[in-house]
């Protein structure tokens, strides 16, 4: 008989694991980066095999289906961390610091 798995179970979140984001389970791959590269038209199959198959496929579908089904909340997250990513970069050079 075949075992079947909830498609949660391959989702986690944890808060000492980049810093509580949703990710892949047991990879600390954010979810966030799955959408990201996912809408850069990369498919599972291929972002499996940029990870080298350190991640499941089967959580890289899952992280994709949580995004589609949550497009709207996790391009606002998304956009959000880019412009605090920004603004601290803004703020970097205009104090003159480098690296």
């Amino acid at each position: 008989m075949a075992t079947t798995v909830e498609l949660a179970s391959l989702l986690s979140r944890d808060p000492q694991v980049k810093g509580g984001r949703l990710c892949i389970a047991g990879t600390g791959i954010p979810v966030n980066r799955i959408a990201v590269l996912y809408d850069e038209g990369l498919s599972a199959e291929e972002l499996h095999r940029e990870f080298s198959g350190r991640v499941p496929l089967e959580g890289i579908h899952a992280a994709i289906a949580y995004y589609l089904a949550n497009r709207e909340a996790i391009d606002a997250q998304i956009d959000a961390e880019d412009a605090e990513l920004l603004r601290i970069a803004a703020e970097w050079k205009a104090a003159g610091r480098t690296r």
